[in-house]
C-alpha cells in the first residue's frame, strides 16, 4: 500500500527522527517541512495541500 508522510522538522511531540524510522519501515515516500511544528496541516497548510495533491497524482 502506498504510503506518504509529511515530517515537520520542528515537531516536539513526535521527534522527526521517529517519524523518518516510521516513514522508512513501511517504505513511505517523506516530504519533510522545514521548521513545521506538530500541527504541520495548521501551521503550513498550503504546503500539506500540494503533498497531498502530489501523493494523490501518484496514484492515478
Amino acid at each position: 500500500m502506498p504510503s506518504w508522510f509529511v515530517i515537520p522538522t520542528a515537531d516536539n511531540v513526535i521527534p522527526p527522527a521517529v517519524q523518518r524510522f516510521m516513514a522508512k519501515r513501511v517504505g513511505g515516500k517523506v516530504k519533510e517541512v522545514p521548521g513545521a511544528s506538530h500541527v504541520v496541516m495548521m501551521s503550513r497548510p498550503d504546503t500539506v495541500v500540494r503533498h497531498i495533491l502530489s501523493a494523490y497524482a501518484a496514484t492515478r
